[in-house]
């Protein structure tokens, strides 16, 4: 997952491959990285038909993917 790059692809698209690689958990927040105690929900919950826009993708030392979109920060966890 580290070759990946999900602000290339669509938002649509880039929830479809997360959810294939097993990502449980997504947290979000507006202006930073979510940390311990964001607000977080299971990925199914997530709505992919937004007109969210991404930006950049960190991928994080411990597996956790964060994309940066114009709706805020999305942080995937397993």
């Amino acid at each position: 997952m580290k070759d990946l790059f999900f602000d290339l692809y669509g938002f649509e698209n880039a929830i479809l491959i997360l959810k294939q690689q097993k990502y449980l958990f997504v947290s979000w927040c507006n202006n930073s990285i979510p940390t311990a105690g964001s607000r977080t929900t299971k990925i199914e919950k997530l709505n992919s038909n937004t007109k969210a826009e991404i930006f950049k993708t960190i991928n994080h030392k411990n597996g956790d993917i964060t994309l940066k979109t114009n709706l805020g920060y999305l942080k995937f966890s397993k």
